[in-house]
Parts: structure tokens; C-alpha cells; sequence
């Protein structure tokens, strides 16, 4: 497997399209081609839609867990990298329409980079029926939930 980073659209720091990369990288022996990292999951589209388009095999996009402002798409250009970049972080809920429409698009390999943490990969999972909902934890409402509570009620009896 081997992805290949885009900043602003969909050409390499070295000039190649994402479709030369998709096409090269495939004729040379690469299982499973894609994106990753930099770009959010808005800008990564169209270039897993032309990666998609310019190859039959296998396909990967990871992109980050960030917003991205349109004027500089990738997550290091903004003034919140790198310290303060939790007021920009994706939802679990937008990744998952995120994984829902990467697998949609014909992505065999749903994925995140950058600033994805635990919720995100767990409701992307769900999102693409790889994970169930796990029962959490509910206080028993007819029971206290501190010793201030359970001495309360002793007191009141």
C-alpha cells in the first residue's frame, strides 16, 4: 500500500496529478494506491474521485480529522498548527459521513491520518457496520450515586 499527500488540489509538490500518481503507482506494483494526510476529507474527494477514475485496483484515502479553510486546504497551513488545533477537529459524526461516502465512492481501504483520535475510528467503524453499538454504562436512577446520596436517603428514612 502506498498514499501520497496533496496540499492545494491535486497535484504533488513534484508536479504528478493524483491520476499519474494512481497510474503510476499501480503499474509499478502497488496493491493499494490512494491519499492521505494533509487535506480533510472535503478537499480529499476529488482527488480519490480521480484516483478512483484512473485505476481498477485497490484504493486507500486516509485524510485528516481537521477543517481546512478553502484559501490553503491542508491542515499545517492553518494558524492553529500545531498546538491549537482541538477548535478545528472534525466530529466522530463527520467522519462517519466521511467513511460512508469514501466506501460510496469506491474507497477499499476507509481510513484517517492526522488529529483522528478513538471516537473517530470507532464511529467510522460504525458507519461501515465493522462495529457494533456497545452497551454503556446508565446510573441506576432508583439507586444513590454518591455516599452523600445513600446517607441522605439513611437520614431521611
Amino acid at each position: 500500500m502506498i498514499t501520497v499527500s496533496f496540499r492545494a488540489g491535486n497535484t504533488t509538490p513534484d508536479g504528478y496529478t493524483a491520476t499519474q500518481c494512481a497510474q503510476i503507482l499501480s503499474s509499478e506494483g502497488g496493491d493499494i494506491v490512494g491519499t492521505n494526510c494533509m487535506q480533510d476529507p472535503q478537499h480529499a474527494y476529488p482527488i480519490i474521485e480521480e484516483m478512483r477514475r484512473a485505476t481498477s485496483g485497490f484504493l486507500a484515502a486516509q485524510p485528516v480529522a481537521y477543517h481546512c479553510p478553502d484559501a490553503t486546504p491542508w491542515f499545517t497551513s492553518q494558524p492553529a498548527f500545531p498546538d491549537k488545533l482541538e477548535r478545528v477537529m472534525l466530529t466522530r459524526y463527520e467522519m462517519a459521513d466521511y467513511a460512508r461516502r469514501a466506501r460510496d465512492m469506491g474507497v477499499n481501504y476507509v481510513g484517517s491520518c492526522c488529529g483522528s483520535i478513538g471516537s473517530h475510528v470507532r464511529e467510522m467503524a460504525r458507519a461501515l457496520g465493522k462495529a457494533t453499538m456497545q452497551k454503556v454504562w446508565q446510573p441506576n436512577p432508583n439507586a444513590p450515586m454518591c455516599d452523600t446520596e445513600y446517607n441522605w436517603a439513611r437520614i431521611q428514612e
